[in-house]
This record gives structure tokens, C-alpha cells and sequence, in this order.
């Protein structure tokens, strides 16, 4: 079966700049459990995705869906997801009976530029409500799960409140807060690796920097993370807004991989940064009740090995059989 029917062509027309809304593809059979299909959509008719769907669905069976699944981009990788993991993912989910999109936000992937210029953030709602939008129409579902990882995860976080059709969120490497526990685990971390030819290169390395920074006659600039347009969230401010979503029907699974052990390295540390959060206790009881977290440090943040994209993909399966189970 020849892939890139369903992950590299583009609808015909869409590089002539034609206004062909909501276009789409003829379904793809790709295997007894899915067909898949391009579509062509959003506001500027500029963005492009790949819908997935149980087989032998064509949009009319595919509304009996207790919900679909969209997928974000993660940072600036393809809608196929690091190591092609959206597609393996859309692709079980589908043999589960649920639909899902996994689109390119705009200016990503195949998708094209827009005429907005009101931000990073207003734009990327407004993808995620036009992929919304899209999947109820093609396949008649009325909610939706966004999954994320990394900026997806926050994308998704972000937009959830603003619209009652988001059913829950998947979170991989997404907003984490660190105790006083992530703090000894990670110089402990650091002193299990440490040995002086790695101190020294450390050291020398740093001091030369400063020299040609000097030399050029400004300081060096301090490190600092990519910044994708959000706003800074406090672990008040996350609990409460996982609370609040719960309350609105929108449960949260949370992943955190062992790429990011200098944040977060602990199985417990979400359970116990919610626990020292200054939170009312209808918040409290929210989260116990309606978001789980797991902490998986055999796995990457980019789903290198096909071990970890099993584990992962089995995991965000059980889950979501679970969360549609108890929507429905």
C-alpha cells in the first residue's frame, strides 16, 4: 500500500491558490481497519489534513462515534508527528471506531499562510475550530479529543475552554511544574553523569564563549525557550484550569516522557505539585476525578523506538476507550 496517497499529495488545485472549501479527496481503503482521505479547509481555505476513519465508513456510520480526535502539530513537525506516531495512532484509534483529523496548523506542513495578522495564538484557534468544524461534518461526530505533544499538548490546553465540544485532551511533555523532589532528583541526575573531562569541557567551553562574546563587544545571551505565542501558566493557574474542564466535561491525560527528567523525573510529581497548589477543594476532587497521569521514562519525546510508540499508542487508546465510554 503506497502511503503517500494519504500523507505527502495535496487536493488538486490547492497550489493554484482555487477556493475548493471543505474539498476533499476520494476515501482510500488503506486497510481492514481504516480509510483515510486529504481535506482541504479553514477560513482562507489554506490548511491541509488527513482524515482517518473506521472502515467502511464514508461520514454516515462514522456519526454513530462517541467522539473523534484531532491532532496538533508538535512545534514545527508535519501532521504526521515525530516518527509518524499521529498517523500510527489516527490509524488504532480508527480500528476503535473513532474518526480523527491530524491537521498542519497554518503556515506548517502543507498548509498556506492566511490574510489574519491578530497572533500566533488567535490563529491556531482558529485552525483548531475549522478542524472542529470539518470532522463533525464529514463524519457527524459532536465532540472531540485534541492530542498533543509539546506545543500541541498547550494548543490544545488553551483552547479547550472556549469551546464545549472539545470531549478531553491528550498532553505529552506539556506544561510541568517541578518540587523540591524534581529538584535532588536532577542534581542527582547530574552527578551520576558528571565526571571531570565532562566538567572540564563544560567549563573551558563556557569560559571561551564569554571570551568571543567580550571580544565582540556585547555580553552572551542567556538561553531561552522557544516561545510559541502562549501565555505563561503558573501551576495554580493548571490545576485550576484542568479542574475547570473536568467540570465542563473535558477530562485530561497527561504523558511525561524520560526526555525531560531536568522538569520532570518523578512518577508522583504531578499528584504531589497539585497537592502543595494553593487549590479549592472542588478542584481538588476535579482532578482526582477526571485526569490521569503517567509517567513513562522508557519513552522519548519524540517516539524514537517502536517499543515506545507502542506503549504510548496503547496507553492513549485505553484511554480514550474509557473517557468515550463514560461520555456515552
Amino acid at each position: 500500500m503506497v502511503e503517500k496517497n494519504a500523507e505527502t499529495e495535496k487536493p488538486e488545485g490547492h497550489d493554484r491558490g482555487e477556493s475548493r472549501a471543505g474539498a476533499t479527496s476520494p476515501a482510500v481503503p488503506m486497510s481492514p481497519g481504516y480509510r483515510e482521505r486529504l481535506v482541504q479547509f479553514g477560513v482562507d481555505d489554506h490548511l491541509i489534513g488527513t482524515l482517518t476513519e473506521p472502515a467502511g465508513t464514508s461520514g454516515e456510520v462514522a456519526g454513530a462515534a462517541p467522539c473523534g480526535v484531532i491532532f496538533l502539530n508538535s512545534g514545527v513537525i508535519h501532521r504526521i508527528g515525530p516518527h509518524r506516531v499521529h498517523v500510527k495512532l489516527a490509524r488504532a484509534v480508527a480500528e476503535d471506531g473513532l474518526p480523527s483529523l491530524r491537521l498542519d496548523l497554518t503556515g506548517l506542513g502543507d498548509s498556506g499562510r492566511t490574510r489574519a495578522t491578530d497572533g500566533m495564538l488567535a490563529q491556531v484557534s482558529r485552525d483548531i475550530r475549522s478542524a472542529i468544524d470539518l470532522l463533525q461534518a464529514q463524519t457527524g461526530v459532536q465532540r472531540v479529543v485534541l492530542a498533543g505533544i509539546c506545543s500541541g499538548a498547550e494548543y490544545g490546553y488553551q483552547y479547550a475552554p472556549d469551546d464545549d465540544r472539545v470531549a478531553g485532551l491528550v498532553m505529552v511533555d506539556g506544561y510541568s511544574f517541578a518540587n523540591r523532589r524534581t529538584q535532588l532528583l536532577r542534581w542527582g541526575l547530574r552527578l551520576r553523569t558528571l565526571t571531570w573531562p565532562v566538567l572540564r569541557k563544560a567549563v573551558l567551553g563556557r569560559l571561551q564563549r564569554l571570551r568571543e562574546a567580550r571580544a565582540d563587544g556585547h555580553e552572551a545571551a542567556p538561553e531561552t525557550p522557544v516561545d510559541y505565542g502562549l501565555p505563561v501558566v503558573t501551576v495554580t493557574d493548571f490545576g485550576e484550569g484542568l479542574a475547570a474542564r473536568v467540570r465542563a466535561g473535558c477530562p485530561s491525560y497527561l504523558v511525561f516522557t524520560g526526555s525531560i527528567l531536568q522538569r520532570y523525573n518523578h512518577a508522583s510529581q504531578f499528584e504531589d505539585t497539585m497537592k502543595a497548589a494553593p487549590l479549592a477543594a472542588d478542584d481538588r476532587t476535579a482532578l482526582r476525578e477526571g485526569v490521569q497521569c503517567d509517567f513513562l521514562p522508557d519513552i522519548d519525546h519524540t517516539m524514537t523506538t517502536l517499543h515506545g510508540q507502542r506503549v504510548y499508542i496503547a496507553r492513549v487508546r485505553a484511554w480514550l476507550q474509557k473517557v468515550t465510554k463514560q461520555g456515552g
